[in-house]
């Protein structure tokens, strides 16, 4: 069974809900915020504190049947396509919002800050919804699901991506402070090499995995920090006999903030201080970091999305559960991780493999952890023909994979 989703929630009692949403609120400020000597175990217990408060909320969700107010997240979200959007999904009144945070299509009449509603045309049997045109007739359809503070699926904006569907990813409180997010990271994503390529039907995109490494430069005042990306290879162990070099070479740059009004959306800067992207990340409840980096590099070119999880070993069943997952060809599907008595992982999916004409509902493979190396995980599907390649779980609710045979592939979800 997939976990049950926190959306949009109707309450009836507004003294109650106040509390609690202050509350979450405060706890989400202290770990951001708060003194940098806050340890991780404080962390993850202030972290347990919000889902309980979340969780209270939900509860009185369930318990208001109509009425009352209604508490909408915001989730900063990531088109596939060089474009940073907000995006509030009311389910209660089946209807959305979106605002421009930043945008590579100014020349095509994007502009930051714009903004409109429409209605969200119905709910799907799987927990997802559909998305009609907004009201200016910059989002013309879609689809998203929303799970734990998560946003995974597709829509379709012709200004910026003609008629491909672009894949968005997105997170509802996004870390305004850099302080928590440094470390080491894995990493897969695309990038397509002109504006408006959102999907994988073109060679002129590409996926990619790899490792990160990110450093606040000031603790006292983390505002800005130091990346450096190992392209295809694990930064903490680039021996070519004992480990995996960085066969796409090493790329270096910097974290800083923007002037957009939205806290937790920074720039990033590559080693000759030119504008490649934009960056937001949160902690999950239990203690993992997850990033997205939206790409917008016009000197490369690349325009793309990548999604960076904490470089922790994934252990036995931390990734079990079913994922909504979306591709960069406006394809979608179900993949249920079930963990096993010699701890890898089978996994039932369908319709998939993606790269076939028929869709192959209820294909079997084999997941094994850790592999190429730690956080990572290879996969192979017992599909006609057989379909290999990297994928990885967050173990908080993000899953993202590459294919060996389809290299311009990518896919993202949730659970």
């Amino acid at each position: 069974m997939r976990p049950p989703a926190i959306h949009g929630i109707k309450l009836a009692g507004i003294a109650r809900l106040a509390w609690y949403d202050i509350k979450l609120r405060e706890i989400h400020k202290q770990i951001w915020l708060g003194d940098v000597s806050v340890n991780f175990k404080k962390r993850l217990s202030m972290a347990a504190e919000s889902l309980v408060a979340l969780c209270m909320v939900a509860i009185l969700a369930v318990a208001c049947n109509g009425g009352g107010t209604q508490a909408v997240p915001a989730y900063t979200v990531s088109a596939g396509a060089g474009e940073v959007l907000q995006l509030t999904v009311d389910i209660g009144n089946m209807i959305y919002s979106y605002s421009v945070l930043d945008t590579s299509y100014a020349a095509s009449g994007v502009s930051v800050g714009q903004n409109s509603t429409g209605t969200l045309l119905g709910s799907n049997p799987d927990g997802t919804y559909n998305v009609g045109p907004s009201l200016d007739g910059f989002i013309q359809g879609g689809k998203v699901m929303l799970l734990g503070g998560e946003l995974a699926g597709h829509l379709a904006i012709p200004l910026i991506a003609g008629s491909v569907n672009v894949p968005v990813i997105g997170i509802s409180y996004p870390a305004p402070n850099l302080v928590f997010i440094a470390g080491v990271y894995n990493y897969q994503g695309f990038s397509c090499k002109a504006l408006g390529m959102a999907n994988a039907s073109t060679p002129a995109c590409a996926s990619q995995y790899g490792t990160m490494t990110i450093a606040v430069l000031n603790p006292v005042n983390p505002t800005s920090a130091i990346y450096t990306t190992c392209v295809g290879g694990d930064i903490t162990n680039q021996n070519a006999t004992t480990g995996h070099p960085c066969t796409g070479g090493t790329l270096t740059g910097t974290i800083q903030p923007t002037s957009l009004a939205t806290p937790g959306v920074y720039n990033v800067l590559d080693a000759g201080n030119n504008h490649i992207g934009w960056f937001f990340a949160f902690t999950a409840l239990n203690g993992q970091n997850v990033g997205v980096i939206d790409h917008d590099d016009s000197k490369t070119p690349a325009y793309g999305h990548t999604v960076l999880s904490a470089y922790t070993p994934l252990t036995t069943g931390a990734g079990d559960g079913s994922y909504y997952v979306n591709n960069n060809e406006g394809q979608e599907s179900w993949v249920t991780l079930a963990t096993t008595l010699n701890a890898n992982n089978y996994w039932f999916v369908g319709p998939l493999p993606w790269n076939t004409s028929t869709a192959q509902s209820g294909v079997q493979g084999t997941f094994t952890p850790n592999s190429p190396w730690t956080g990572l995980s290879t996969y192979s599907l017992s599909s006609t023909p057989a379909v290999s390649g990297v994928a990885m779980v967050t173990g908080t609710g993000v899953y993202t994979q590459t294919e060996s045979d389809k290299p311009e592939l990518f896919s993202v979800g949730v659970r």
